[in-house]
């Protein structure tokens, strides 16, 4: 048995170069040709299971290394990046993008200077946009963005979280709460930790659906909110409240990603929503219900009492090993093509740099 499909080569190289090996050296651990070892790492070859075993005992490496799909992701960001116009006169082929991904060093630093790169073409047109209209034109973008940087935690998680479906479990045993009810469960379990929720009469809450007043311990909804949005908000506050430690957990490991001051911030309330959905729709119940319904997304909604993008996140999170859903693709385009929200449940890679493809909207 090999591992034909997949080209681990650049990572048999990575990790040698890690160890401070020659190709001689490492050929002569795995009892290999160093002839044999270079068509491997070039991807010539396949890595045979028996040799991936070696390798994993022999410098303590996790299989799963070996098994991620980061490498793939990156192939498809550069596959982006020579998509641009720019690149047009430059014959760049598939199997150039592939090398390039090999080596991750330099493939990361081509995309970082290309997002680099578009954000100056941004700001350039945005500033020309502001001068010609006599606004001020101070605080442009950063060369990347909170809401980007957001997306990619999310992607590279597949947007499943083990530790806040294990989080919204247990909460919902210790709130005991009541499905025919969930409104009054849930600020039932707020109240038990200090907080009131009160609902604000329209004209009184400043355009503001929610606000959270830390010294009063108050959670003040508008009333033009809908019951299944109410919900929602109550759900995301426990989450800030008794979900605290499995977030921050998330956060600590994905400080690689989140590199503005502004990113760990925006993360957290994302996070904090996908608590709020594991809440409200328990991931065994939800996924049962969904193939009895047979992913019909109405039912669904009226069942749980959610909105339709609520149902529409809640089944691209169905991704629990050996227990998953439909792998669905989730994305939110406004009228004009712009996408507010993405995510890609089999590895489809949607525009970062430029717009939406028309067919789309």
């Amino acid at each position: 048995m090999t591992t034909s499909k997949q080209r681990l080569g650049g990572k048999v190289r990575g990790l040698r170069r890690r160890e401070g090996l020659t190709q001689m050296e490492l050929a002569a651990k795995l009892e290999i040709s160093p002839s044999y070892l270079n068509l491997i790492e070039h991807n010539q070859r396949p890595l045979p299971a028996h040799l991936l075993v070696k390798l994993a005992q022999a410098f303590r490496v996790d299989l799963s290394a070996f098994a991620d799909d980061s490498q793939a992701q990156l192939a498809g960001d550069l596959q982006e990046v020579f998509g641009d116009p720019l690149f047009q006169e430059h014959a760049v082929t598939t199997n150039d993008v592939r090398e390039l991904a090999d080596n991750p060093g330099a493939a990361r630093a081509v995309v970082a200077l290309y997002q680099a790169y578009r954000s100056t073409v941004d700001s350039t047109r945005a500033l020309a946009s502001k001068l010609y209209d006599g606004r001020d034109f101070m605080g442009l973008d950063p060369a990347h963005l909170p809401s980007e940087e957001v997306s990619d935690v999310i992607q590279a998680n597949m947007n499943y979280f083990p530790e806040l479906e294990a989080a919204a479990e247990t909460i919902a045993a210790r709130a005991k709460l009541d499905r025919n009810d969930i409104y009054r469960s849930l600020a039932s379990y707020l109240r038990e930790h200090g907080i009131e929720v009160a609902l604000t009469p329209v004209g009184r809450d400043r355009g503001a659906i929610r606000r959270f007043d830390p010294e009063h311990r108050v959670l003040a909804l508008s009333e033009v909110l809908p019951p299944w949005s109410r919900n929602f908000q109550i759900a995301h506050q426990i989450a800030l409240v008794d979900a605290r430690e499995a977030i921050d957990q998330i956060l600590r490991r994905s400080e690689n990603l989140l590199t503005t001051p502004e990113s760990p911030r925006l993360c957290r309330v994302a996070l904090a929503n996908y608590f709020a959905a594991a809440l409200l729709m328990p991931y065994d119940e939800f996924l049962r219900m969904a193939e009895e319904m047979r992913y019909d997304i109405e039912l669904l909604q009226h069942h749980y009492t959610a909105s339709w993008e609520q149902v529409c996140h809640r089944l691209t999170t169905m991704r629990k090993k050996g227990e998953s859903g439909v792998a669905f693709h989730f994305v939110r385009v406004d009228i004009a093509g712009n996408i507010s929200k993405r995510f890609s449940g089999t590895g489809i890679r949607f525009a970062r740099f430029s717009g939406s493809c028309p067919r789309w909207d």
